[in-house]
């Protein structure tokens, strides 16, 4: 306001605005929340911000249409209840595997994505990983590109043949993942480096996939 027009404002006023536009908000927000609740897929995050020198979480929840972003003072499970969307969901949570997100378990999980692209391409500068961690990310990048073109042409599903060889060669290069990365001997665990930790991570919960055949 100052800047266009010259106008100084108060923090009282902003104050007030906010309070306003909150109330007016309301339904929006319960609308909101309950188109959200009955979308088959979500994706899920968090973000800081600062009011002050006090940090404040940012919780979103979206689909493609979309967004709904929950202030809260915590980063908690207990922030994203009181979101409102994930109590009780049962479609598919998309997540960066924060720990949080794996307690509600009446839906189902997938890792994001973009988040295992980057995990796969660290991995691949490792030589005895780069084979099944280029192989792994080329195919994600292909499934994709196939459900784009699927929904494109109208279909809500892949062709079978395409979830029969998508599903193949996706087991397959986790067998080789796994191959290349055995669990400890006797039991015994090892330090591992950060790498190694993601590498482990993906291996063993076979890269986050649960929905191969959903467009």
């Amino acid at each position: 306001m100052r800047d266009l027009f010259g106008v100084r404002m108060s923090t009282g006023t902003i104050d007030a605005i906010y309070t306003d536009a909150a109330r007016r908000l309301t339904g929006f927000i319960t609308a909101l929340v309950t188109v959200l609740r009955n979308a088959a897929v979500v994706n899920v995050d968090e973000t800081t911000d600062r009011i002050g020198t006090t940090t404040c979480w940012m919780h979103v929840t979206s689909t493609r249409l979309y967004t709904l972003i929950h202030a809260s003072a915590t980063r908690g499970a207990q922030a994203v209840r009181d979101a409102g969307v994930l109590v009780g969901y049962r479609g598919v949570i998309v997540h960066d595997r924060l720990a949080l997100y794996w307690q509600f378990t009446r839906a189902k999980h997938q890792v994001c994505t973009a988040h295992l692209l980057r995990d796969l391409a660290s991995v691949a500068e490792i030589a005895t990983q780069t084979g099944w961690a280029t192989g792994l990310a080329g195919l994600l990048v292909e499934i994709n590109t196939a459900c784009d073109q699927a929904r494109a042409a109208g279909h809500r599903v892949l062709a079978p043949s395409h979830q029969r060889s998508f599903a193949g060669r996706y087991d397959a290069l986790v067998a080789a993942a796994r191959t290349a990365n055995p669990d400890p001997t006797n039991g015994r665990k090892r330090d591992r480096l950060q790498r190694e930790v993601t590498i482990h991570v993906l291996v063993r919960r076979r890269c986050g996939l649960v929905a191969r055949g959903r467009c």
